[in-house]
């Protein structure tokens, strides 16, 4: 069974190809130790301290990417803005 098709000729970027593989290693380590986690302890902690760890890692990114933007997205008001 053909999972993806491309047309003859066509090529994957190796950049693209290496973020994909390290994406599915990231989620792998990801749900391999949230099983650990919730082996050990009951309750939600290992999971709230998953999701926090998470933000800590990818909001100072999203902060250099988008600067300010960030804190207004499309919908958003401040107090006080209008």
């Amino acid at each position: 069974m053909t999972v993806f098709h491309t047309p003859h000729g066509a090529r994957f970027p190796l950049s693209g190809v290496l973020l994909a593989l390290a994406a599915g290693a990231a989620m792998a380590a990801y749900l391999l130790l949230s099983k650990k986690a919730g082996a050990r302890s009951t309750g939600g902690g290992p999971l709230a301290l998953a999701v926090a760890w998470a933000a800590a890692l990818t909001v100072p990114l999203g902060v250099v990417d988008q600067r300010t933007e960030l804190l207004a997205p499309p919908g958003f008001c401040w107090p006080g803005s209008r």
